[in-house]
């Protein structure tokens, strides 16, 4: 299993001679994908004012809410998603467009390929474990599961409510395995995980899994009633 923090984009490096004119800093990836499945692409733009991104497909603008596509915000970027993804309706070419009304609006884009129904290529990726529901204590850790197959080994990668998981963060680790290790869990690790396996020959989504982080236990004295109390409730003082 090979291990990826950032798959499905390239990085590109910023010009700094033009501080205030946006830049693409991260952007889309050429894609292959089986028909009915998921793709997501990314992208991430600087600049002063903060620029605002938006995707076309066919020189046409991608309306936020279309069937099938929608975008969600991630910071300093966005995330176009897919789903399910249509032979020949989405074989295509989309771009990631950013502007802040200084200079002329900049892109990226990136090639969507469709497999039909039957016509996969050997080697293309398959999940053999999905992350599943799961709740956890606070500061206590856990791990989403995931399991994936192909040939090349494909490189994995986790996404939190459709945005990449942010790997930089020591409580966060990508295992081996292609799991995902959550070290002392807090409420800010809420939210539905999916993991994505990528080789050579396209792209697969695992089943998506909530994960909820319950508030920690407060062990009481037996001449408190023997009650376990959370973190949250107030103990009422005699007088």
């Amino acid at each position: 299993m090979v291990m990826s923090p950032s798959v499905g984009n390239k990085e590109i490096k910023q010009d700094t001679s033009s501080s205030d004119a946006p830049r693409i800093t991260l952007a889309p990836k050429d894609t292959k994908v089986k028909e009915d499945g998921t793709v997501s692409f990314f992208c991430k733009a600087s600049g002063n004012p903060a620029p605002e991104i938006h995707w076309r497909k066919g020189g046409r603008r991608i309306k936020d809410g279309r069937q099938r596509y929608f975008t969600v915000e991630m910071p300093h970027g966005s995330v176009l998603r897919i789903e399910p993804v249509k032979y020949h309706r989405d074989d295509s070419a989309f771009e990631c467009v950013a502007e802040n009304g200084i200079g002329e609006p900049v892109t990226a884009s990136a090639q969507l390929s469709v497999y039909q129904d039957g016509q996969l290529p050997t080697g293309y990726p398959s999940i053999k474990e999905s992350p599943t529901l799961k709740a956890v204590e606070k500061d206590r850790n856990t791990v989403m599961v995931c399991k994936a197959e192909g040939n090349p080994d494909p490189t994995v990668m986790w996404l939190k409510d459709f945005i990449p998981v942010d790997l930089s963060d020591p409580r966060l680790q990508l295992l081996q395995t292609g799991s995902l290790q959550i070290l002392h869990s807090q409420e800010s690790d809420e939210g539905k995980y999916e993991c994505v396996a990528e080789n050579n020959a396209g792209v697969i989504y695992s089943y998506g899994a909530n994960l909820y982080v319950r508030a920690s236990l407060i062990a009481i004295e037996p001449g408190a009633g023997g009650r376990q109390m959370t973190a949250g409730d107030r103990l009422m003082a005699r007088h």
